[in-house]
C-alpha cells in the first residue's frame, strides 16, 4: 500500500554528486494520512522545496515506499560481509539501483551528535530521458544499526512532469 504524504517541511539543499554532507537533524512528515479511495493520503499546502536548475521547485506530495523486503536484503549483504551497508551514500545507491540522469544532486543531513543514528539522504534526478517523467525525487531515512551499519527506516519518492500536471513542483502522482 503506498501513502501520500505532502511536504510541510523545510527541503534539503542540493549538493553536487557526491559533495560533502551537511549536519542538520532529519525531518518528519507533516501530518498523519487518511483513508481516501483505498490508499492513504495527506492533504496539506506545499511545503518543502528542493533547488533545480531553475532554482527552488516545490516536493508538494510524496509515496512512501515499503522498504521491509530491502531491509533484509541489507542484513543478508550484511551477514555475508559486505561493507556498502556502512555508508549511507552507498546504501542509497545500491537502494535506488543508481540509474544516472543529465542532472543528479545528492545531500546528506545527519541527525544530532558525532555519531547520528539518523541520517536523511535525498537524491533528485532531474532532466531525465523520458517523455514524461522530468526528474524523481528520492528521500530515504537511515538509522544506524549497533554494529554500525544503516538500515532504511522510510523512503519517499516524488515525480516532476515534462508536461501535463506537476510541471511546477514534485508529487505523488506517477506523469503520463
Amino acid at each position: 500500500m503506498s501513502k501520500r504524504i505532502p511536504m510541510g517541511l523545510p527541503a534539503v539543499m542540493l549538493l553536487s554528486l557526491l559533495a560533502s554532507c551537511g549536519r542538520e537533524p532529519a525531518a518528519e512528515p507533516a501530518h498523519a494520512p487518511e483513508q481516501s479511495a483505498g490508499r492513504e493520503i495527506a492533504q496539506e499546502p506545499a511545503g518543502g522545496t528542493t533547488r533545480g536548475e531553475e532554482g527552488d521547485v516545490p516536493v508538494d506530495s510524496f509515496v512512501l515506499v515499503d522498504v521491509t523486503e530491502r531491509n533484509s536484503e541489507i542484513a543478508l549483504a550484511v551477514a555475508e560481509g559486505e561493507t556498502w551497508p556502512l555508508d549511507p551514500i552507498d546504501l542509497v545507491l545500491w537502494y535506488l539501483e543508481f540509474q544516472s540522469a543529465p542532472e543528479v544532486s545528492i545531500s546528506r543531513k545527519d541527525g544530532p551528535g558525532e555519531a547520528a543514528s539518523t541520517t536523511t539522504v535525498t537524491v533528485i534526478r532531474d532532466r531525465l530521458l523520458d517523455d514524461s517523467i522530468r526528474g524523481i525525487w528520492d528521500q530515504l531515512v537511515l538509522t544506524r544499526q549497533p554494529d554500525g551499519t544503516w538500515r532504511i527506516e522510510e523512503a519517499r519518492r516524488a515525480y516532476r512532469c515534462w508536461r501535463g500536471f506537476q510541471q511546477d513542483a514534485y508529487g505523488d502522482l506517477p506523469c503520463r
